[in-house]
């Protein structure tokens, strides 16, 4: 605020409100966010809030000694009688019955709240917390996974409602889960073409022992958020659907084996995802990568790893997601992610870890497409996979884990 010349800081955006109190809420479904604003000035900051989300809970106590509680609705009168000065806000965020009430006499320097860019670059407490999070989410998934193979192979009747509501179960069962993350995606065939599919009961698809069944999901744990898809094999493949999923994970892998300079975009790391889709004409009509909270909400900026791009640039500490696709519309759908973390490389490059913790579909990968890297890639991943999840399981499913992140060749 200093720097900037700003007198006082008006703060509309939940999570960024969430960040630098150090509180989470409930009042937003699968967000750990509550309704607020702030007011930072030099000496005093005004956190204007809820009386029922206040209710009960002892977010008062772990407040600053500088802050004030205040109503949620005085922060219209508070902002109208505001002293002449400048104004820190961002328009993008804020409503505009809010700027309105601003007095003639306060210059408005609508810019994003610098807090946006700090929550992005996560600490090393956080960092740790969210592996924390992705062995729990992962040991989930598994578990999940493996309940849907062995119950189509049982020919037992499954639809796309049951397998969200069961991938719903196992992570509820997960020491310190709260909630989803979002509403889960589970998507079987043509469905599955849709990327942004959300199933009902009109739309809900009986699953059968063949092709791909597409599952979007994710947690909130009281140690952090994840975001996770994986394209299920549920019996027999065509030998194009083994074709682009082999395509959608060399892009996946293209952009998780990324080294880059400090200072590179978003928008210059989508190209690597889709190179090997654009080489055969294939492409995918969505962003390749968000950023994702810590126990916040799981689609966060600033950075986005899409071609549209928001200018800022991939950085230390920032969780992604990298999820290429591919949507045959009437057919079938592919989407494979994983979370990133951005680190420093010793060389002084940037380069990113994946944290995300669930194996690939082995049959559904066409090994002579990839290059001895990528099939090192993808052993290496297995391994860690199992050898990171296996005490966080039992035997039985431990043993069905290890065969399925045995080696490609």
């Amino acid at each position: 605020m200093k720097e900037k010349g700003v007198s006082c800081h008006l703060i509309s955006s939940l999570e960024d409100i969430a960040w630098i109190y150090n509180l989470r809420g409930s009042d937003v479904k699968n967000t750990t966010v509550f309704y607020s604003f702030a007011l930072i000035e030099k000496n005093r900051d005004i956190l204007y809030i809820l009386d029922e989300t206040l209710a009960g809970s002892d977010a008062a106590k772990k407040l600053p000694a500088t802050t004030e509680l205040r109503p949620y609705f005085q922060v219209f009168d508070d902002v109208g009688n505001l002293p002449a000065g400048k104004i820190l806000l961002d328009k993008n965020s804020i409503s505009y019955s809010l700027v309105q009430k601003m007095p003639q006499h306060m210059e408005i320097l609508d810019e994003e709240s610098p807090a946006r860019l700090m929550k992005a670059m996560k600490n090393s407490v956080e960092v740790e917390c969210t592996m924390g999070a992705h062995l729990k989410d992962g040991a989930a998934m598994v578990q999940f996974i493996r309940w849907v193979k062995e119950e189509i192979a049982a020919g037992n009747t499954l639809s796309e409602l049951t397998v969200a509501e069961k991938a719903d179960y196992y992570r509820s069962v997960q020491k310190g889960f709260l909630q989803t993350s979002f509403d889960t995606i589970a998507g079987y065939g043509p469905n599955a073409a849709l990327p942004h599919y959300a199933v009902s009961e009109e739309s809900n698809l009986q699953l059968k022992p063949e092709g791909f069944l597409l599952v979007d999901s994710g947690g909130q744990y009281t140690d952090g958020t994840t975001d996770i898809t994986r394209t299920i094999a549920l019996g027999p493949l065509t030998e194009e659907m083994k074709l682009h999923y082999t395509l959608v994970l060399k892009g996946h892998i293209s952009l998780a084996m990324a080294r880059f300079a400090e200072g590179t975009t978003g928008a210059e790391l989508d190209k690597l995802a889709r190179g090997p889709l654009l080489e055969k004409g294939l492409n995918y009509n969505h962003g390749t990568g968000h950023g994702v909270g810590h126990l916040l909400s799981v689609h966060e900026g600033p950075q986005s790893i899409s071609p549209r791009g928001t200018g800022c640039p991939v950085l230390p500490g920032m969780i992604t997601s990298n999820e290429p696709g591919l949507y045959l519309e009437g057919k079938y759908g592919i989407r494979l992610e994983n979370e990133v973390l951005c680190e420093k490389g010793e060389d002084g490059l940037l380069q990113f870890r994946t944290i995300t913790l669930c194996p690939w579909e082995k049959e559904a990968i066409v090994t002579e497409l990839l290059s001895t890297d990528e099939l090192k890639w993808v052993d290496d991943y297995h391994d860690h996979v199992y050898e990171a999840l296996k005490p966080y399981l039992n035997v039985e499913c431990a043993q069905w884990l290890q065969a399925a992140c045995g080696p490609l060749i």
